[in-house]
């Protein structure tokens, strides 16, 4: 198992005290980069067209008011072996599932959101209001998946609405601003 990587918080602003966590390391190559041609991307990241990389996926923790939230859940096990780590790190930072009031999801591509279920399938934040913009739960949850989309948003829309569906009694969608 990779280290666990809590840091003491990393900023403070106003009321809200803010922490990293690390859910793991995706290995990646280059494909998972779109809109730039691989020769900049291996530019870009330092590694050879084909190479190996890795990204990594963090989750981060705010605490305000006595709530508690999450921006981002990791991916649970469904990426591999090297992920799934964030729950056992909270755990170590004594914060339990439970206590998570929010949950903030950025964007809904599986290294932020498959962790909102367990391994087993189960709901991990049984007490979250899941925060998600408008568009985003548009594109992923409402909209029927063309034929012309590529596999990887065909895949990724299936796994939130399975992800997803569990919280939809608490799922609030916002708007820009």
């Amino acid at each position: 198992m990779p280290p666990n990587n809590v840091r003491p918080a990393s900023k403070i602003i106003g009321d809200i005290e803010i922490y990293a966590f690390s859910d793991g390391d995706l290995p990646a190559t280059h494909e998972v980069a779109v809109g730039a041609p691989p020769e900049e991307i291996a530019r870009l990241t330092g590694v050879p067209i084909g190479g190996p990389t890795t990204l990594p996926v963090n989750a981060f923790l705010m605490k305000f008011g006595g709530k508690h939230a999450l921006v981002d859940v990791g991916s649970s096990d469904t990426q591999g072996p090297t992920l799934g780590f964030l729950i056992e790190r909270l755990a170590g930072f004594r914060v339990t599932p439970a206590m998570i009031d929010y949950v903030f999801v950025t964007h809904a591509h599986p290294d932020h959101t498959n962790g909102l279920l367990s391994p087993a399938g189960a709901v991990n934040y049984p007490n979250a209001e899941i925060i998600i913009h408008e568009r985003e739960a548009h594109f992923w949850l409402d909209r029927e998946i063309a034929e012309s989309d590529n596999f990887r948003v065909k895949r990724n829309a299936a796994k939130n609405r399975q992800t997803l569906g569990p919280y939809c009694e608490r799922l609030r969608r916002v708007r820009d601003g």
